[in-house]
């Protein structure tokens, strides 16, 4: 398993959250990610692995692929 950070922002900019998760892969870590982003009121999401930022995920489904 390897350690990944999810940051959650709003609409204003502003950083909501950071969570840190263990996942097997980089899909899984993006997709519970989406999951999570889905059910807050957060309108992007950004995961890291370490210090590489791997993908931003807005809210209504737009995705940019970091690497």
């Amino acid at each position: 398993m390897r350690g990944y950070r999810l940051t959650f922002w709003d609409s204003h900019g502003r950083r909501e959250g950071t969570y840190p998760l263990m996942a097997d892969t980089d899909k899984e870590a993006f997709d519970l990610g989406s999951r999570m982003l889905s059910r807050s009121e957060c309108v992007m999401l950004e995961v890291w692995r370490d210090t590489s930022l791997l993908a931003r995920v807005n809210k209504d489904g737009a995705t940019i692929s970091m690497n």
